[in-house]
């Protein structure tokens, strides 16, 4: 054995060693979160929202307010440069700091307890919230992950890497100054709380003079040297002020994609159930200690909802300033429940199993319910199996608590629902991870689904096969009320130009012509038509909707079913390539 083999044997043996069950489970963690952003990535097609960043980064063309994401911009243009164009690279930064994002419970290990920081790391690597902005061309998973992590960096006293990270989060876009704004509010609520002064298990919120202004000269370095393109071209500042600008203007105008508070309200119970009863636990349990840490994070949660609600201008994937309060403190009370050792017993196992079991039963009653309703079947016979299955359990755990333990009981019950909501938590989180049908049914993404794209391209491919036997070789003209960012996108690598309105477009001599559906007569002269979804979206979720249709949203809740709102266009191709195509056939 040669001496270089024995010195790389010795340094993986001592790398192994220095492994713990600690670096384990928070590996174990990363890896799962990663595996859940990555997989699949490229699949689904780009979105309008997706696509209008991603086309800013790809031309570096303003479109609306895309110019307010200068980190986003900046990376992935030198990604496209590097590695090509495609979904992949579009929405790779996301996933990367999302999967890192995964890994920033260890900077807080010190403030919530070792176990806590584990548990916390498998519940963001889980989070269907986090899984879908890391999944997306969206600033929101770079600024979610800069923030905490700058905070993180505050709390062990590195002033340096709290000012690059801090500078490097302030240039993600609006969806940054949302989660300053109401983490300044807690803040400040906090403060006034305690009497005008920070308490002492939090202290980390009141720095030292020289660390402050070590934090503020970093920052500026960071904010002038990366803004500026490394000094080639100064834009920071611009790109500053419009992310500014765009989140104040969310207080003031409706925007498109303005939706209503009880929608945001549905999709959070339907994609968190676990977090909303652990919170609900934790503020039972942590009523009676009061500690100011608990205090800290129950503010931090009731702002981040509050405000998430009632701001105009926020998305679906804004809620995920939600999400993160809430599973910080699902995590301490899940670990502050293994440190008591309340729920581990082996005494408990039969009960658990029962509960679980009964629990599902009951579950695939509604299911059964939901299918005869929506069908207008009777149902009688399904609801009273449904109501006998949970009457059963709650005997079971009135029966456990008179001739056992009350507390023995309430432990058996709350882990056997604990369970069950994991297992439905680990379905949306698939769900999410585009793992599955029904795409798109989700609601958790910035925009609409692009259901049409598959079609699209496999006929323009066609058809330029048949056109000049290569691929990508015709002439595309859009109109102005069809260019659609996600359908730009899609056609970025043909040649294609874009006219005001369609009655000039009538006058274009290009192979294939995209248009709306409302055409005037005799557009259709020499060309042939086939309508494609744009853009789909469940009926109950319609921003148009006064409320939320109660039928659809079960059908959709239990099934991902129901019915679709579409948006169309039509692509029309010159009826010579249909020729050329039965000469191809011919031969």
């Amino acid at each position: 054995m040669s001496m270089l083999t024995i010195v790389i044997t010795k340094r993986s043996k001592s790398f192994v060693n220095c492994i713990n069950t600690e670096h384990a489970l928070f590996l174990v963690a990363f890896f799962l979160g990663f595996f859940l952003r990555f997989v699949n990535l490229a699949n689904a097609p780009l979105n309008n929202a997706e696509a209008e960043l991603a086309l800013a980064a790809l031309h570096e063309v303003p479109l609306d307010n895309t110019f307010s994401y200068p980190l986003y911009i900046l990376l992935t243009k030198g990604f496209f440069f590097v590695f090509g164009v495609s979904n992949f690279t579009a929405r790779f930064w996301s996933a990367i700091f999302g999967s890192g994002f995964i890994l920033i419970p260890v900077l807080y290990k010190k403030m919530l307890g070792r176990k806590p920081a584990i548990i916390l790391s498998f519940c963001f690597a889980l989070d269907p919230l986090l899984i879908a902005v890391s999944r997306q061309v969206d600033s929101r998973s770079l600024a979610v992950g800069l923030l905490f992590a700058a905070i993180g960096f505050i709390f062990l006293e590195k002033p340096t890497l709290a000012g690059i990270f801090t500078a490097l989060s302030c240039m993600c876009g609006p969806s940054f100054w949302l989660g300053f704004f109401t983490l300044g509010v807690c803040v400040g609520v906090l403060y006034i709380i305690h009497k005008k002064r920070f308490p002492p298990e939090i202290s980390f919120l009141s720095m030292k003079k020289s660390q402050l202004n070590k934090l503020s000269i970093v920052f500026l370095i960071t904010i002038i040297t990366i803004g500026s393109y490394c000094f080639l071209e100064f834009k920071a500042l611009i790109y500053l002020s419009n992310s500014i600008l765009q989140f104040l203007s969310g207080w003031i105008f409706q925007t498109a994609q303005n939706i209503s508070s009880l929608l945001k309200l549905s999709i959070l119970i339907s994609y968190l159930p676990l977090g909303i009863i652990l919170v609900i636990v934790g503020s039972t349990l942590f009523w009676k200690n009061k500690k100011k840490n608990s205090q800290f994070l129950f503010i931090l949660l009731s702002v981040n909802f509050i405000v998430i609600m009632v701001y105009p201008g926020a998305s679906v994937s804004d809620m995920v300033w939600i999400s993160v309060p809430v599973w910080l403190i699902s995590a301490c009370v899940v670990g502050t429940m293994i440190n008591k050792r309340a729920l581990f017993s082996g005494d408990l196992i039969i009960p658990i199993s029962i509960i679980l079991v009964l629990l599902m039963y009951s579950w695939l009653g509604l299911l059964r319910v939901q299918s005869y309703w929506s069908m207008n079947i009777d149902f009688s016979r399904s609801i009273i199996s449904v109501i006998g299955g949970l009457v059963l359990l709650g005997l079971i755990v009135v029966f456990c608590a008179w001739g056992w333990s009350v507390s023995q009981a309430f432990n058996g019950f709350i882990v056997g629902l604990f369970l069950f909501l994991l297992i439905f938590q680990l379905a949306m989180s698939f769900r999410t991870a585009n793992i599955g049908k029904a795409r798109q049914y989700e609601m958790i993404t910035e925009a609409d689904y692009f259901d049409g794209a598959d079609l699209i391209s496999i006929t323009l491919k066609k058809l330029s096969q048949w056109n000049a036997g290569i691929e990508k070789s015709m002439d595309i003209a859009v109109a102005n009320e069809s260019a659609f960012p996600s359908l730009m996108w899609l056609i970025r690598d043909y040649k294609v130009t874009q006219y005001p309105n369609e009655r000039v477009l009538k006058k274009s001599n290009a192979d294939v012509l995209f248009t709306s559906l409302k055409i005037e007569p005799g557009f259709t002269q020499n060309y042939r038509g086939q309508s494609f979804v744009i853009s789909s979206k469940p009926v109950w979720a319609s921003t148009e909707s006064e409320a939320v249709n109660l039928v659809e949203f079960m059908n959709w809740f239990f099934f991902r079913n129901g019915n679709l709102k579409k948006n169309n266009v039509i692509l029309w191709a010159r009826e010579e390539l249909f020729l050329k195509a039965s000469e191809i056939s011919v031969d």
